[in-house]
Parts: C-alpha cells; sequence; structure tokens
C-alpha cells in the first residue's frame, strides 16, 4: 500500500513539474513577442448554405504574436464597454488564442458587443448561432443579427444574409432578395458576393441572366475559373477587352479605397 501510494506521488511530482515547466516556456516566449491586431472573419459553413469558408481570425504583422498578453489587453477595455475590444476578445475565446478555448465566454463577449453596435461583432455572433458553437444552432437568430448587421451596410453581413435568404426555401421571390443582398455586398468589393453574383447573373438565378456581367464579376475575382471560358464564347472580342478593362479599373477602385480606410483608421487611432 505504501510503496503504491509512493509512486502515485512520484508520478504527480514529475507531471507538476513538466507542466510548470511548459508553462514557463510559453510565457517566456510571449514576453519576447510583439502585438497583433485581431479583426473577425468568417467560420464555418452553416448546413445547406454556401458560405465563405473558415480562415484565421488574425492579421499577421512583423513579430509573433503575444496572444496571452492582448487577452489581458482586450480584457481590460472589454470591461469598460469598449465594443471593439469586447469583439477582439470574442475572438480569441472562440479560436483558443491566448486562452483556453471557449464558445460560451466568446459568445457572452460578441453578444455584449453586438448589442453595443458593433457591426463586426453581429457578423460574429450570426456565425456563431449558424455553426452552433456554443448555443445550439439556430438559424433564425443567425439571420436577425445578419440582419441587424447588414441593415447597416456591413458587406460580409450582405452577404451572409442574401445567401440564407436565396438558399433556403430557394423560390423565385428568395432568390430575388437573396441576389439582391449579394449584389450589395459585390458593390462594396466583398470577394465571395462578387463570385457569387457572377454565377448568378450567369446562370439567371435570382436576377436577369447577363453573361458581360457574369464575366466581369467573376472575372474580377477569379480570372481562371473555367466558367470565364464559356462566357468568353457567348462574347466579342471588343465586349471581353471592355469588360476586363472595367475590371481592372474596379480593382484599382477597392485598392485606393481600401488604402483610405486604412490610413483614417491610423488617424484615429493616434489622436
Amino acid at each position: 500500500m505504501r510503496k503504491t501510494i509512493h509512486w502515485a506521488l512520484a508520478f504527480l511530482f514529475c507531471a507538476a513539474f513538466y507542466a510548470a515547466t511548459a508553462f514557463a516556456a510559453e510565457t517566456s516566449y510571449l514576453a519576447a513577442t510583439g502585438p497583433v491586431e485581431v479583426s473577425s472573419a468568417p467560420s464555418t459553413t452553416t448546413v445547406g448554405i454556401s458560405t465563405p469558408p473558415a480562415t484565421t481570425a488574425v492579421q499577421v504583422v512583423d513579430q509573433p504574436i503575444n496572444y496571452f498578453h492582448k487577452s489581458l489587453e482586450y480584457r481590460a477595455l472589454a470591461e469598460t464597454g469598449d465594443t471593439a475590444a469586447q469583439n477582439k476578445l470574442g475572438i480569441l475565446y472562440r479560436d483558443g488564442l491566448g486562452v483556453y478555448q471557449d464558445f460560451t465566454e466568446a459568445m457572452k463577449w460578441f453578444r455584449r458587443s453586438a448589442e453595443g453596435g458593433y457591426l463586426k461583432a453581429m457578423v460574429n455572433l450570426a456565425r456563431m448561432y449558424g455553426n452552433g458553437q456554443g448555443i445550439p444552432r439556430n438559424y433564425e437568430q443567425e439571420k436577425k443579427w445578419f440582419r441587424r448587421a447588414a441593415d447597416r451596410g456591413d458587406p460580409e453581413a450582405e452577404y451572409g444574409l442574401g445567401v440564407m435568404i436565396a438558399e433556403g426555401r430557394r423560390t423565385p421571390d428568395c432568390e430575388k432578395e437573396g441576389a439582391g443582398w449579394i449584389r450589395k455586398a459585390a458593390d462594396q468589393g466583398y470577394g465571395f458576393a462578387e463570385e457569387d453574383i457572377g454565377l448568378r447573373y450567369a446562370r439567371g438565378r435570382g436576377i436577369e441572366k447577363n453573361e458581360a456581367a457574369a464575366y466581369f464579376w467573376i472575372y474580377t475575382t477569379s480570372p481562371r475559373s473555367p466558367m470565364i471560358k464559356k462566357l468568353a464564347a457567348l462574347l466579342t472580342k471588343e465586349q471581353i477587352d471592355h469588360i476586363e478593362k472595367e475590371s481592372k479599373d474596379w480593382s484599382l477602385h477597392l485598392e485606393a479605397k481600401k488604402k483610405e480606410a486604412e490610413k483614417k483608421a491610423h488617424h484615429q487611432s493616434h489622436q
């Protein structure tokens, strides 16, 4: 009996030692790394809906990311009511970055931020409902939060809402309404929406069939798509040259708009 207790105590001591060593190594690494801005991003797809695939919700900069310290920084700000920090803290909990992954905690912070009017949190909350993360799947709640953000012009929400409506009942009216939301997102340069609306123009789904418009939107995001070759066969060379020039001009316009937004955000953060 004593021998068994002895071996048990020895095992526990070794386990504690290795855990402490690993923790010390991790904190030393984190202490040596620099900060990063964390932003929202699409999560996994919802059942029967071709929403964007999961992407890493982190914008990597020059140095490795100190998630643990970021979690402390965001929590301090989040508890003061900072909606941007609440959303960022929710992302850390959702993805298990610097904290233990906890969907319930992520939902809590996304909800606080969304109820405070932060658009990206509304999108993240919608996706949590759609994916059943931290709560049973609830498509009505998913649509509700997508619509709230879409009504305020968020392109990711416009696309998410549009796809839900168009791919839900698939009636002509639903497809038309859904295509309208998807086109709004495309008009803001949301890549998934641009390709999606191009395919809808090509097939006449929810929107009047238009090969030239289809070519424009698909070429803008996927110039090597097999659909391009099929559409090109229905257009003249002059039409194709004109559309491709328009597509390049559109891409330059979006790039300039993006840089202007980044410049404005940088200026605001240093006021």
